[in-house]
């Protein structure tokens, strides 16, 4: 695995950076041009594309740093929302047991946004586990539209998609959903599993995906923070589930390399864990205490060597 931090200016410094991170550190093809960084970690299978973006919420105009996925026939986009300041910014990337890359900015002190791409460590024999993810909240300045706070009413992948207040597709878009591609499963025209957000609609034919921070599977190795066995605090695996027939029978495709789960009661944003033998670097899954964007003690490990 590789990592490195630096201050950037604004997202064209970010899109620059990581540019160069994946090319000189993880061998993985990449190309910057007209402010579209596109990288392919395995030849022949999924770009991921990262953009500047505007706000989608009603009263917000961005910046974002936009996450998408295209292979085939699909083209999705998660975005990193709130990119209005560049305090801080981390890359972490490996290629064990596949590829993967998070990108977290600190925005503000004590706020942190992450953007994940890369392939699951998959259960079984099967075709496809390009997944993104994003930190990615439904914030809006409009009158009558405070920002908005967190929840754990559904299941998402890592970061974000569920407010404690409801809103309207018109608000919440299908395309700014993170997904997992699934192919060759008999899936119809669809061999995309979109992460399962309370207020959005699916294609009929589309599998749903869930898990990672907010399901209930999850908060049950998250929760308890220090493992009373051993006095440490457990870092959970991050597993993905998919809805493959749409029937409520989740089913586990298996995990996010590089991430775990943890509760971040015990530590400060940014501090080094060891754990296992390895170091890990902490952070919120957004801000620890304070609001808006208020995610309190759940936060993510990411392993650092």
């Amino acid at each position: 695995m590789a990592h490195y931090s630096f201050s950037p200016t604004d997202i064209g410094e970010i899109l620059a950076q990581t540019a160069n991170f994946v090319q000189t550190e993880l061998g993985w093809a990449a190309s910057l041009s007209n402010g579209v960084l596109s990288i392919t970690p395995k030849a022949g299978e999924a770009e991921f594309r990262l953009s500047q973006s505007t706000g989608f919420t009603t009263g917000y105009t961005g910046p974002n740093l936009r996450f998408r996925l295209v292979q085939d026939s699909q083209d999705f986009h998660s975005d990193v929302s709130h990119v209005d300041g560049t305090a801080l910014c981390w890359l972490y990337g490996g290629n064990a047991p596949e590829p993967w890359l998070l990108v977290t900015v600190m925005t503000e002190p004590g706020i942190y946004r992450h953007g994940f791409l890369g392939y699951l460590e998959r259960y079984g024999a099967w075709d496809g586990g390009a997944a993104i993810d994003t930190c990615n909240f439904g914030h809006s300045t409009a009158t009558g539209r405070p920002p908005l706070g967190w929840s754990n009413q559904d299941s998402h992948m890592l970061f974000s998609g569920n407010t404690r207040f409801s809103f309207s597709t018109t608000f919440r878009p299908a395309g700014n959903l993170g997904g997992v591609m699934i192919q060759n499963a008999g899936l119809g025209n669809s061999p995309l599993a979109r992460f399962c957000t309370t207020g959005n609609n699916y294609p009929a034919d589309a599998p749903r995906a869930g898990g990672g921070a907010v399901d209930s599977y999850a908060r049950r190795l998250r929760d308890p923070g220090v493992n009373p066995l051993s006095g440490e605090a457990a870092l959970a695996p991050i597993t993905l589930f998919a809805d493959m027939l749409r029937n409520s029978t989740w089913t586990p495709l298996g995990r996010v390399p590089g991430l775990r789960l943890v509760n971040i009661a015990n530590f400060d944003p940014g501090e080094r864990y060891s754990y296992a033998g390895k170091a890990w670097r902490i952070f919120p899954l957004c801000r620890k205490s304070g609001d808006p964007f208020n995610t309190g003690n759940q936060g993510i490990a990411v392993l650092e060597e």
